[in-house]
């Protein structure tokens, strides 16, 4: 084994410079080089020694530093390589990806403009994200089967038709429901859902949950103003600026709603 007498020198001093700085100091305290030249040497050899275990140190880092930075380069060398790689599989999975990503949102009842606005902003994975959740709460409540007693609920959609063809085909997968699609008069995006008394804490999340599956931003769910009589089983998706800057409801918030406050202002005083 070679030994390298610079590796000796540098590990020794590393224990002995802290002692070789202290007695140096304590003889310069003692020691008057001009009163007493014999023991001037003494000093100068500490001092020396002192010197040479600097230097010694010196040395042991400027090694460890290169050791460091040659292993730093190859990591980086490594990352860069795999970076690489990893690049060109993404280029190459890209459009896969995105074929996946706009099945799925088709799936969820996204509409074509909806898809192409989400991926453009970057955020569809996002918003999918938010849809899996509502789905998994919608399928626990076909699970459950809906209620099936008594008059069918009808649920008026106000949307544009392109934009509402992958909610009403969603909506009619339980088949007690009834879905119309009706022109918005308000041109803002659908955000609350009006019940009337005769409709039932489940079914008003099954249309929650399928429209927030869908994309649909939801701020409230609101019994009507006069939910008696002829709205009795009447479910309403429309716009309502009033509560526009609400929190949006998550799956969680749809799904531990057991009653909803009642809306304040009769319908002439909205838009859908």
């Amino acid at each position: 084994m070679e030994t390298n007498v610079s590796e000796i020198l540098a590990a020794g001093s590393q224990a002995l410079l802290p002692l070789i700085s202290l007695v140096s100091g304590i003889l310069s305290l003692y020691v008057d080089p001009q009163k007493d030249p014999k023991k001037k040497w003494l000093l100068v050899s500490v001092l020396v020694l002192s010197a040479l275990a600097t230097v010694g140190m010196s040395v042991r880092d400027d090694k460890s530093h290169k050791k460091e930075a040659d292993a730093l380069h190859e990591a980086l060398a490594s990352t860069k390589s795999e970076l690489q790689t990893v690049q060109t599989v993404s280029q190459s999975t890209h459009s896969d990806v995105s074929v996946l990503l706009n099945c799925i949102a088709q799936k969820f009842g996204y509409s074509s403009e909806s898809i192409r606005t989400l991926f453009a902003d970057g955020s569809l994975i996002n918003q999918l994200t938010v849809s899996a959740a509502a789905d998994r709460q919608r399928e626990k409540l076909i699970a459950s089967k809906l209620p099936t007693e008594g008059p069918s609920p009808t649920v008026i959609y106000y949307a544009k038709a392109d934009e509402a063809t992958g909610i009403v085909k969603a909506l009619k997968e339980v088949g007690s429901l009834k879905v119309v699609v009706r022109q918005p008069l308000d041109p803002n995006p659908s955000n609350v859902i009006w019940i009337g008394d005769g409709i039932s804490p489940k079914e008003a999340q099954y249309v929650a949950q399928t429209l927030l599956r869908a994309g649909v931003r939801l701020n409230k769910i609101l019994r009507f103003y006069d939910g008696a009589g002829s709205k009795s089983t009447l479910i309403e998706v429309g716009a309502y600026e009033d509560f526009r800057s609400s929190a949006p409801l998550t799956s969680d918030d749809i799904a531990t709603m057991s009653d909803f406050p009642r809306d304040p202002k009769p319908p002439r005083n909205r838009a859908q």
